[in-house]
């Protein structure tokens, strides 16, 4: 009957010990690293080119810019021509001096 007992406790202890350190793992592996890496500033591909973007494309890069305005770009460059400064985008309605700050650093021609 002891060796029973013993087996039961040591089959139970095992399996406790077991779940412990495994859910411990499990949550460690969970955790996010920290990150030591330094993002680079905006590089020149990360940048949308106001000339050749579609609308869905510009809707989705630029903030503030919905679907509406998007297509008021592409409409302005269509009935202008190419845009000749990231400025000019100020030309288009709807896009003001608050949308150009916002999202100078993403533009290119």
């Amino acid at each position: 009957m002891k060796t029973k007992w013993t087996s039961a406790l040591l089959l139970t202890s095992a399996l406790l010990t077991g779940g412990f350190f495994s859910t411990s793992a499990l949550a460690q592996a969970a955790q996010p690293a920290e990150s030591t890496q330094v993002q680079p500033s905006v590089s020149q591909e990360n940048r949308i080119s106001i000339n050749t973007a579609t609308a869905e494309e510009l809707a989705r890069e630029l903030s503030g810019v919905g679907p509406k305005k998007a297509q008021r770009i592409v409409e302005y460059r269509t009935e202008n021509g190419p845009f000749t400064s990231a400025e000019q985008l100020k030309d288009v309605y709807g896009i003001g001096e608050r949308i150009f700050t916002m999202n100078s650093d993403k533009i290119a021609l």
